[in-house]
């Protein structure tokens, strides 16, 4: 008999030690973003519920501990913003589907998900934050839907494979050509695919302005930039390396810092004449180049502009060697200019001249310019005119009055059922009035605070409330406020509850706390744990759910609901929490055949077994046997010492899985 208890014994802790890791792999797991984003990662697939903004994940994201797992990621409906970094370094991710409701896709938010190769942007989209598919090496192509408004820079930098950047014909901020994104008047080119193999390219004639890091990457070898340009941007044509010459058409007045950084192809290069200045590591790194052209309106070259340009041979200076001797330039870090031959122009100079009115801040004056090698100076001076200020802006230049304060721009959420509002910290404020209204129209002063968010606890559930905030500063000594901030309304929610799963004759019982405010509640229930559906509705805090089958286990979930004129306002979802149906405990009986023991209990219904525990004190209860039948001997006893017994009736989930039930009231009896 010791035996065979021993052995049953050791099978059971194998089948109870194998079973949960059976099912590890498919348990999903599940979080919370702020009061309104749930998410929930099950089998490389992360799926992203709820409503309003995600959370900014530059530091942190819920999900980095297991990022790498990622292959799908799936937004639902309702939200409207993909946090900044919140999907960066997905490695992993192939797929990602984006709601109809998504308006912003914010900075870096899918930096670095190098397994991506296409994804499709909704037409609800407003915004492409910076970088926000830097690096996302596998990325072919991508069309901006017609709803985008803003871009910032370098929404594609390093994207090393994408061939074309379309925008929707229907789009009125931006366009595309061949394959390249500009504005809509085509006067900004934006950004050049990295992975375009096209050995030319000729900028059309309409850009005036080419973006920071435009053409960063790019493959071509040969670059036509059009008479009419004014604007060449930060690391505008960096690591263009196999770029082998350009010539910057004299309409250009600024070419920006590290403008052809590591273009390590680049043979040479003409600058434009009317620029003052080469900027610090413009050819920085340009290892092949042999000569430049510099024309005599540049009076500084500054650090690095010509760092590491170790092949270079020849300066044409369009201007005499007086004028070269007077540009300023940063010697220790420009060494390869001071190896390079300096070919000079000598000439006798004819001017022309230019009037350039004064502004508010500058003085006006008249240069004069040589037409032959760009020589020039200024002379004739006239005063600024200073600034005419109305409603905070200059009516000439419109500059911003020192003296005006800007209104904030409000939003509004929740916390925890309260109004929580929220806006930008506006320069030169000190503290913000917060005005209140029930009716959106009359609006009463209710507090202040020297935050940029407040949130109003006292508040009714159910009730509609209007906000608006005004920013105030100290000047001479007095409060000046801005003019209202936009009106922002949110219905008084209440509270989530807080869930617990317990069983009541084998049947799941939910329990949560008393919500305030709170008219009913209602249930939802899963099957898989990630598909939740609406049950059922009560008054009260416990629930329990009778139609459910034994051996089956089920999710569930709770939202409190107020009602106001007879409309429901619900809260966000409890936690979840699941349990396994069993079948109810049996009802035991108790006599002695032939001295020993004998137990009896009614067959339940749903049991495929039952496990029987005996106890010496009453207290401490053993395993004892497992048998199919509603009775059992105990033979291994003493006489006239007293045993006690109970017994668990068991259900099995696909044949093997135990499921036992609350255990039996105890017997007990004597042994004879």
């Amino acid at each position: 008999m010791k035996k065979r208890i021993l052995s049953f014994a050791l099978a059971l802790c194998f089948v109870f030690t194998l079973i949960p890791a059976a099912f590890a792999d498919s348990e999903p797991i599940s979080g919370t973003d702020g009061d309104n984003i749930a998410w929930v990662f099950d089998n490389g697939t992360l799926t992203v519920s709820g409503s309003g903004e995600m959370s900014d994940c530059t530091w942190y994201a819920a999900w980095d501990d297991f990022k790498d797992q990622i292959t799908k990621l799936v937004i639902e409906q309702g939200v409207t913003t993909v946090g900044a970094g919140a999907f960066d370094n997905c490695a992993a991710l192939t797929t990602v589907v984006l709601p109809e409701s998504l308006e912003t896709i914010d900075f870096c938010a899918f930096s670095s998900c190098t397994a991506l190769e296409s994804i499709t942007l909704p037409s609800s989209l407003k915004t492409i934050g910076q970088e926000a598919f830097e690096n996302c090496t596998s990325l072919k192509s991508i069309t901006i839907p017609s709803g985008v408004t803003e871009i910032g820079y370098g929404p594609f930098f390093g994207c090393a494979a994408l061939e074309s950047i379309n925008a929707a014909a229907e789009n009125g901020t931006y366009s595309s050509e061949n394959g390249v994104l500009l504005n809509k008047e085509k006067t900004v080119l934006i950004a050049y695919p990295a992975g375009k193999t096209d050995a030319a390219y000729a900028i059309p004639s309409s850009v005036v302005t080419i973006n920071n890091d435009a053409f960063h990457g790019s493959q071509f070898k040969s670059v036509t930039i059009p008479d009419g340009l004014k604007t060449i941007g930060y690391a505008a044509f960096y690591a263009c390396k196999n770029l082998e010459s350009v010539t910057v058409p004299d309409s250009v007045i600024s070419v920006s810092h590290f403008a052809f950084n590591q273009c390590t192809a680049l043979k040479t290069a003409t600058m434009p004449n009317g620029v003052s200045t080469i900027s610090y590591g413009t050819f920085n790194d340009c290892t092949s180049l042999k000569s430049v052209t510099v024309p005599s309106s540049v009076k500084s070259i500054e650090g690095k502009a010509f760092y590491n340009c170790t092949g270079l041979s020849d300066v044409y200076y369009k201007g005499t060697s007086a004028q070269w001797n007077a540009v300023e330039i940063v010697k220790d870090t420009n060494t390869a200019l001071d190896k390079a031959t300096v070919h000079f122009e000598e000439h006798t100079h004819s001017y022309t001249t230019a009037v350039t009115a004064p502004t508010c801040t500058e003085k006006g004056y008249t240069t004069h310019t040589c037409v032959s090698c760009g020589n020039s100076y200024k002379d004739t001076y006239t005063n600024a005119l200073g600034h005419s200020y109305k409603n905070g802006k200059c009516t000439r230049c419109g500059a911003a009055d020192p003296k005006y304060i800007a209104a904030p721009a409000l939003k509004i959420t929740t916390v925890s059922g309260h109004p929580k509002i929220y806006w930008n910290s506006v320069d030169g404020a000190y503290k913000y009035w917060i005005y209140r209204s029930t009716d959106g129209k009359n609006f009463k002063y209710y507090d202040r605070t020297s935050k940029t968010s407040y949130t109003n606890n006292a508040t009714n559930v159910g009730t509609l409330y209007y906000y608006k905030v005004k920013a105030v500063k100290a000047v001479d000594g007095k409060d000046v406020a801005s003019v209202y901030s936009n009106t922002r309304s949110i219905r008084c929610k209440p509270a989530a509850p807080k869930l617990t799963l317990t069983r009541s004759a084998g049947k799941p019982k939910l329990s949560w706390n008393s919500v305030k405010g709170a008219d009913k509640y209602w249930i939802y229930r899963s099957t898989d744990g990630t598909n939740y559906k609406y049950y059922d509705s009560t008054t009260k805090t416990t629930y329990t759910n009778n139609s459910t089958t034994i051996a089956q286990r089920y999710w569930y979930k709770v939202k409190a609901v107020k009602v106001v004129n007879g409309n429901n306002y619900a809260s966000v979802y409890s936690n979840s929490d699941f349990v396994w149906v069993s079948t109810k405990a049996p009802t035991l009986k108790i006599t002695t055949y032939k001295g020993d023991p004998k137990i009896t209990w009614n067959s339940v219904s749903g049991a495929k077994l039952y496990w029987v525990f005996v106890s010496t004190d009453g207290k401490t209860y053993y395993f004892l046997n497992e048998t199919k039948n509603t009775s059992y001997i105990d033979k291994n006893v003493k006489a006239g010492k007293k045993y006690y017994y109970k017994v668990q009736a068991v259900a099995l989930y696909n044949g093997t899985f135990a499921i036992p039930s609350a255990y039996s009231y105890p017997v007990s009896i004597t042994a004879k």
